[in-house]
């Protein structure tokens, strides 16, 4: 891969400038180190720079130190919890707002342009060291993030979305990019592994930050951040050595040092449990845990209580981990699969006909997907919208002014069948289920002021990903295929329904939620 020598040499802009001159210079790194491929691919005699190779043995043995394993650490629970806060917002505003529309047909490319620069102002405004994590994010670029109308953008979006949006996952969830995933090949290595681990982090951190910015500035929101203190580190002897011929990692670490110490300087500490300072928690000063003190660990809590729910259920409990070195590093580098039952809390308590058994609590409210099929932010919506509220089978997601709308089906069969066929549409990539579901659901629809014919097909479209008048003629076909080999007439297959759905569709009772 070549390199961009004029680029390296170019002096940059600042984002607090220029914002157009600086993301230029910052594309044409891109460009000069990761290649101007969109899809990433590595080519057979394409030259990778391998990062890790780049630096001293001593380097990755300073990596190790408990104090940058806690900084690592807790820089990994804050990116999971704001992964699990961009996945709700995201699925919201694709089911009701429709921002997928909004932000391909009714945005102009400028329109666009204009947001996404935002949003990296307000990533690199939001930490002192968020703009050297850039350098690990070649997906950032206009041409990447506004193609195809804007699609780049809200694939990166799309791909950033967890499955599950009630539960804070162990891990977080990382974008795929072959050329990076050659660059910073070291996770085999286990003298290497906890660095290309942390640059994996840093690069996820921007990345999540960025949509999150960006799609917080679309809707006119902000969130103000503040500085937490990071924990003391030192420079070995042997780091310090290893460095006396390289000039430019000198000037890199010496740099490092003087930035970590001024922002300590502004820094606060904050809670472990529940982020708050002392300030705003209300107290004199937090609670230490002495343990970790002891080993050079910086951990507070504002009360006993706090530190009671870390010392239980933190991520990991903070019990596995206090005074440990070695277990830190493993929390860091295996954090887990996520152990929750998958119901959530709310729907447990929003449900007033559940059955308490504690066999039924253990059971997820939703089936796994079939492998490789993402459920769409609007869908998940909707899944989360119908756990909370048991008593609906759908919810019809209407604009402003008017309220959502809960549809339930009292007759028997035709609740069991409209279970049947939503419980393989959020599952499966299934376009008959859907269209069946659409005519079950119309006649509600077409009474329902905000919604209507027109107002189903797009919400169906948004969650599932399929065009009712596309699939209607084709599952029609179908239908009627499978007639003629049992013999029988639309006439007759009609009454059979008839019979079994009695009163079903026009009875349907609509529920504010």
């Amino acid at each position: 891969m070549p390199r961009g020598k004029s680029t390296a040499k170019a002096s940059k802009p600042s984002w607090k400038e220029d914002r157009v001159a600086w993301n230029k210079y910052w594309e044409r790194e891109h460009d000069a180190l990761y290649g101007s491929d969109p899809s990433f691919t590595v080519k057979k005699d394409q030259k990778i720079i391998k990062l890790q190779d780049t630096l001293p043995d001593a380097f990755f043995t300073t990596q190790i130190q408990d104090s940058l394993l806690h900084n690592a650490h807790v820089m990994q629970d804050e990116l999971c919890t704001l992964q699990r806060d961009l996945s709700r917002e995201v699925s919201k505003h694709y089911a009701e707002d429709d921002f997928v529309d909004r932000w391909t047909n009714i945005c102009t490319k400028t329109d666009r342009e204009k947001w996404i620069l935002e949003g990296l102002f307000r990533t690199c405004e939001a930490s002192p060291d968020f703009e050297d994590y850039r350098r690990f994010c070649p997906e950032l670029t206009m041409n990447r993030l506004n193609a195809q109308s804007g699609r780049g953008f809200l694939d990166l979006m799309q791909k950033l979305t967890l499955q599950d949006i009630d539960i804070i996952p162990n891990d977080f969830q990382k974008i795929p990019n072959p050329v990076w995933e050659a660059m910073n090949d070291g996770h085999n290595d286990p003298k290497k592994k906890v660095n290309a681990r942390r640059m994996d982090l840093q690069r996820t951190t921007f990345l999540t930050f960025f949509v999150w910015n960006t799609l917080l500035a679309f809707f006119g929101g902000r969130e103000e951040y503040g500085l937490i203190k990071s924990g003391k580190s030192s420079i070995s002897q042997e780091l310090k050595d290893s460095l006396q011929n390289d000039e430019r990692l000198t000037k890199i670490l010496k740099n490092s040092q003087k930035e970590v110490k001024a922002n300590n300087a502004l820094a606060e500490r904050g809670c472990r449990a529940c982020g708050l300072t002392a300030e705003r928690a209300g107290v004199r000063v937090l609670l230490a845990c002495q343990k970790c003190n002891l080993i050079g660990r910086g951990v507070y809590y504002c009360n006993k209580q706090c530190q009671v729910q870390d010392w239980k259920n933190g991520r990991p409990p903070h019990k596995t981990i206090c005074g440990n070195n070695a277990a830190l590093k493993d929390a860091i580098l295996s954090p887990g699969s996520q152990s929750s039952k998958g119901k959530s809390k709310a729907a447990v308590q929003s449900d007033g006909d559940s059955d308490n058994d504690s066999d039924d609590e253990d059971k997820p409210f939703w089936e796994e997907p079939k492998p490789g099929y993402i459920r769409s932010p609007a869908l998940l919506h909707q899944m989360k919208f119908l756990e909370e509220n048991r008593g609906v089978d759908y919810v019809f997601v209407r604009p402003e002014p008017h309220p959502d709308h809960g549809i339930a089906l009292p007759h028997p069969m035709g609740k069991l069948m409209f279970t049947i066929l939503l419980n393989r549409a959020v599952s499966e990539f299934a376009p008959v289920e859907v269209v069946r579901m659409y005519d079950m659901l119309l006649p509600a629809a077409e009474k329902a002021p905000g919604i209507g014919e027109v107002g189903l097909k797009k919400q169906l479209m948004r969650e599932y990903n399929i065009d009712i008048d596309e699939w209607q003629p084709i599952v029609q076909k179908r239908a009627d295929e499978e007639l003629k080999k049992q013999g029988k007439t639309k006439e007759e297959s009609q009454n059979e329904l008839d019979e079994m759905y009695k009163g079903l569709v026009s009875s349907a009772k609509d529920l504010s939620l």
